[in-house]
């Protein structure tokens, strides 16, 4: 009778294991879009995790820094957060399950809601935070948050130009209409605070609105045309294509229908870009040109200043004040301060009753303020 007990036991205990490995899940949390939401979701994925009461948190980012990944492990499941940079207008797109207008699919023939996002199983992960690993590869995943700067009425911008400016990549014809977005569930947990950049060859500190006017209608030619206290240098004034959410934000916030945006690359003097990354990079490189001759101004989100300046990645550029005072968050707060955006985020399948809860629970930590990196809190 023993016996007979202890194998009924014990025959129990594995049902139970076997129910247990059973009930255990991959969860993908994936956010695809504004590259100008990049680093704040990568900087935050982690503390989001461990705040969810996972452990053995890790990250990792491509080369490019335009993929990211945070992984935990969470009760049973393994939760997987990734944050993949492209443009606005294309984390809408997704999330509708729309082949985006550009003809860039990254996944033609998989399905309209994948794009391509980090590949977990070609990541070389390095351990605990602030440790990053390395993302390898990319693989086709379907996006649930669709991120961008704006709403999708805020569209209606065209650019002509290579892909990544003064890098090249090949020439595209980009409009980007008006996007519906009736009927999409959608959260607006954070403000994304946008700022002028310029090669340090500018040698200025500020920007006033008439200044971006003249730059970005492609009126001014010169830094001198400013004025007598102003360098002699040729403006190369990086922009971003249409579709972005900080482009729009420009054409909105900034030029507000008094002058019309440029619209054609005019080597070397105006540069598209397709990201943030490459637009920073146009900005630091100098649009390729010498800082003898020429000194290069730009756009991006605010967050980039944390990688300007001696010793970073972005070395040979700064973040300058925007009508003499920058994007801190009680400038914004209080209205000294016009060049920010609501943050959209689409959820693409709020029926999805795994998925569903993980994206209020983001949801709620994005808008904690005590959950802000120092630099959105600054």
């Amino acid at each position: 009778m023993k016996h007979a007990l202890k194998a009924t036991v014990l025959s129990a205990a594995l049902v139970l294991l076997a129910a247990a490995a059973a009930s255990a899940a991959v969860i993908d949390i994936n956010l695809y879009g504004a590259s100008a939401q990049y680093l704040y979701w990568n900087d935050a994925a982690d503390t989001f995790l461990i705040g969810q009461g996972c452990t053995n948190v890790e990250q990792a980012e491509d080369a490019t820094r335009k993929h990211g990944i945070t992984k935990g492990t969470c009760g049973a499941d393994t939760v997987y957060v990734r944050y993949s940079a492209k443009a606005s207008f294309d984390g809408i797109y997704s999330c509708k399950g729309q082949v985006p207008p550009d003809g860039q699919e990254s996944c033609a023939g998989v399905s309209p809601r994948h794009r391509e996002m980090a590949d977990e199983a070609a990541t070389t992960w390095a351990g605990p935070p602030p440790a990053m690993g390395t993302v390898n590869a990319l693989t086709c995943k379907v996006v649930g948050l669709g991120a961008s700067d704006v709403n999708g009425n805020t569209f209606g911008q065209s650019s002509h130009g290579q892909i990544k400016g003064h890098l090249g990549g090949g020439y595209i014809d980009r409009s980007i209409p008006a996007i519906d977005t009736t009927g999409m569930t959608f959260y607006q947990p954070l403000v994304v605070p946008f700022g002028f950049f310029v090669n340090t060859a500018a040698g200025i500190d500020n920007l006033t609105r008439l200044q971006a006017l003249l730059i970005y209608s492609g009126k001014a030619q010169n830094w001198r045309d400013f004025g007598p206290s102003y360098v002699n240098k040729d403006i190369i004034a990086c922009l971003r294509h249409a579709g972005s959410g900080t482009h729009a934000t420009l054409d909105a916030a900034i030029m507000r229908g008094d002058w019309p945006l440029v619209t054609y690359e005019d080597a070397p003097y105006i540069y598209f870009n397709d990201g943030s990354s490459d637009l920073m990079k146009c900005v630091n490189q100098n649009g390729g040109q010498s800082t003898t001759n020429y000194a290069a101004v730009g756009y991006a989100d605010a967050d980039q200043a944390l990688r300007c300046g001696p010793g970073q990645t972005y070395a040979n550029t700064t973040e300058i004040d925007h009508e003499g005072v920058s994007a801190a968050k009680d400038n914004i707060k209080y209205g000294v301060y016009n060049f920010w955006a609501a943050q959209w985020l689409f959820e693409c399948d709020p029926g999805n009753p795994t998925l569903h809860p993980w994206m209020l629970n983001l949801m709620n930590f994005a808008s904690d303020a005590a959950n802000l990196p120092v630099s959105k809190a600054a």
